[in-house]
C-alpha cells in the first residue's frame, strides 16, 4: 500500500494533475486495499476467545478500551470485526517492530485531512501503545489505525440486519437458506441446522459463536421452529447485546401434531379441520399497540410516578405499564408474559434491566429534558444532544487558516451557531459544517478572496425572507468586529447549510 502511495503521488503529480485528484485517486486505492486486508485479518478470528489465543490480553484490552472511547466520540457501533483485524494488526506491528516511516508528512496529511478528528483520537493510542508495549509507531501506521475506525461509518450505511434460520433436523434450514439467497441474491440469509442427537449445551455455544459471526450491528432477525430455541435466543440476547427479533414458525411442531392426529383418527376432515384450528388459534393472536415499560426497584410509587408524567406531556398514545421489580428473574418472567401479546417499545426508569435488546431510556435523560420535547427522547429521534468538541477542530483550523487567529475564533464562532440555532435546528453535522465554513469565510474576507457567487440567492431572499434577514442580522457581529462586508451570497450559502438547500 505504501510503496503504491508513493509511485503513484509522485507519477500523478509529474503529469501535473491537481492535489484534489491524486487524493481522491490514492484515497480510493488505498480505502479498497484496505478492506481486503481488514477481510483477512477479521476471517481468521470468531470469537473472543479464539482472539486471545492469537494476541496478549494487554493488546486485546488496549484496542478494546481505544475502540470504546471512539464508540463513545463518535457515535459508532464497532463490530467484532473491527476489534479482531485491529488486535490482529498490532500484535503483527509489535513483531515486526519496524519504526521507519515510508510516507512523507506532507502525503500523510493528504491522506487523513478528512478524517482530523478520528486521526488526532489515533495518535493518542498510537502513544499509549508506544507507552505501554515499549514500541516505535511510525506517523504512517497512525493512517491506518485511521482507517480501521473510518472504514467501518463508510459501510455502517450499507449494513442492513441479517436473516437466521435456526430448524431441527440435518441440512432443514441449509436448504431453506440457500434457496432463499438463490432467489433473491442478497446473500443476506444464514442456516444454523440443529441436529436431534447434539448435546444441547454444545449446539448453545455453537449457535451464540454463529450469531456473533453473523452481526453486522444492525441486528438477526431469526426464524425457528419448535423447542428450547428461543430460550436460548434470548439467553444470546443477554450476553451479546445483539439485538435479535424471534419468529416462531412451528412448521415441526404441526407435522408431529398431523403424524399423531393421523394414527388416531381414521377420517381425513377430523384431522385436517383440527389442524388448521390450531394454525389459525396461533396466527390469529392479536398483537396490542405499542407499550413502555416504566421500572423503578424501590417500590411501585416510583414506576407509577413516572407512568403519570409520560402520559401527562407526551402524545405519542404508548400503553404505560408499570413494574417495581428489583429481582431480575422475577422482571424476566413478568415481561416474557407481556411480551406474548404486546409490543414493547422501550423500558424507562431508574435502571436498564438488559433484556431482550429492548431499548433503555433513563429517568435523566427523561426529567432532564423539557416536558414539550419528552416524544423526541421516547421516539429515540434526539440525536443531536452531545455537544462538539471544538478543540481537535481548533488544531486543525490553526494549520489551515493565514488571516486569522484561532483565539479569535473562540470567542465568536460558537456563540454566532447558538445564534443560528435559534433559528433552525442544526445536526451535528450541520454545526460541524457551519463552524469550518464560517471559520473560511472570515478568513477569505480577510484575505480579500473573491467570494464564489450563488445563483440561488434572489431565489432564497424571497422564499425565506424571514430567515435571510435574521441570519443578516447575526452575521453584522463579524463585519462589525473584523471590519469586512458580507454578501447576500455568502448569506445564502450559509441558509443553504442549515435548511440543507
Amino acid at each position: 500500500m505504501y510503496d503504491f502511495i508513493n509511485n503513484q503521488f509522485s507519477e500523478l503529480k509529474d503529469r501535473g494533475i491537481e492535489k484534489e485528484d491524486i487524493n481522491l485517486i490514492i484515497s480510493s486505492h488505498l480505502k479498497n486495499e484496505f478492506e481486503k486486508y481488514n477481510k483477512k485479518l477479521s476471517s481468521k478470528v470468531v470469537n473472543t476467545e479464539q482472539l486471545s489465543k492469537l494476541v496478549s490480553p494487554q493488546i486485546i484490552n488496549l484496542v478494546e478500551n481505544f475502540l470504546e472511547n471512539c464508540k463513545s466520540k463518535f457515535s459508532v457501533n464497532y463490530p467484532p470485526a473491527v476489534f479482531y483485524a485491529l488486535s490482529l494488526h498490532i500484535n503483527s506491528l509489535k513483531n515486526r517492530n519496524k519504526s521507519v516511516q515510508r510516507l512523507k508528512n506532507e502525503q500523510i496529511m493528504e491522506i487523513i485531512e478528512g478524517y482530523h478528528e478520528e486521526y488526532t483520537c489515533c495518535l493518542k493510542f498510537a502513544s499509549e501503545l508506544e507507552e505501554k508495549l515499549d514500541m516505535k509507531i511510525p506517523i504512517d501506521e497512525v493512517v491506518l489505525f485511521t482507517m480501521f475506525i473510518i472504514d467501518i461509518e463508510t459501510e455502517e450505511t450499507n449494513r442492513k440486519p441479517q436473516v437466521l434460520y435456526i430448524l431441527h433436523g440435518n441440512g432443514t434450514a441449509t436448504s431453506i437458506c440457500n434457496v432463499v439467497n438463490t432467489l433473491v441474491k442478497a446473500k443476506n440469509t444464514h442456516a444454523f441446522d440443529l441436529s436431534l442427537d447434539r448435546n444441547p449445551i454444545d449446539l448453545y455455544d455453537e449457535l451464540k459463536s454463529y450469531i456473533q459471526k453473523i452481526d453486522n450491528s444492525k441486528g438477526i432477525i431469526t426464524i425457528y421452529d419448535m423447542g428450547s430455541i428461543k430460550t436460548m435466543l434470548e439467553t444470546i440476547i443477554q450476553e451479546t447485546n445483539i439485538e435479535i427479533r424471534m419468529i416462531c414458525m412451528p412448521i415441526t411442531l404441526l407435522g408431529l401434531d398431523a403424524s399423531r392426529r393421523c394414527m388416531v383418527d381414521g377420517d381425513i376432515d377430523n384431522v385436517y379441520h383440527g389442524l388448521m384450528k390450531d394454525v389459525n388459534d396461533l396466527f390469529s393472536k392479536k398483537q396490542g399497540d405499542k407499550v413502555l415499560i416504566t421500572l423503578c426497584n424501590t417500590g411501585e410509587g416510583g414506576a407509577l410516578q413516572l407512568k403519570e408524567y409520560i402520559e401527562k406531556y407526551s402524545k405519542l398514545n404508548f400503553e404505560i405499564i408499570p413494574l417495581a421489580i428489583s429481582n431480575k428473574k422475577v422482571l424476566l418472567t413478568e415481561v416474557k408474559k407481556i411480551r406474548e401479546l404486546k409490543d414493547i417499545h422501550a423500558f424507562v426508569g431508574t435502571y436498564d434491566p438488559k433484556l431482550f435488546g429492548i431499548p433503555f431510556i433513563s429517568i435523566s435523560d427523561l426529567l432532564n429534558t423539557d416536558s414539550s420535547k419528552i416524544d423526541k427522547i421516547l421516539d429515540f429521534s434526539v440525536t443531536d444532544s452531545s455537544k462538539i468538541d471544538f478543540e481537535p477542530i481548533y488544531e486543525y483550523l490553526d494549520e489551515q487558516l493565514d488571516h486569522i487567529s484561532v483565539n479569535k475564533l473562540k470567542k465568536i464562532v460558537p456563540d454566532l451557531i447558538e445564534d443560528i440555532k435559534r433559528i433552525e435546528k442544526l445536526s451535528i453535522d450541520q454545526e460541524l459544517g457551519l463552524f469550518v465554513h464560517i471559520a473560511c469565510l472570515i478568513n477569505r474576507l480577510l484575505s480579500n478572496e473573491r467570494v464564489p457567487a450563488n445563483l440561488h440567492t434572489s431565489r432564497y431572499i424571497i422564499k425565506y425572507e424571514v430567515e435571510f434577514k435574521e441570519l443578516l442580522k447575526i452575521f453584522k457581529k463579524i463585519e462589525r468586529r473584523f471590519k469586512v462586508v458580507i454578501s447576500d451570497d455568502e448569506i445564502a450559502h450559509v441558509l443553504a447549510i442549515i435548511k440543507k438547500l
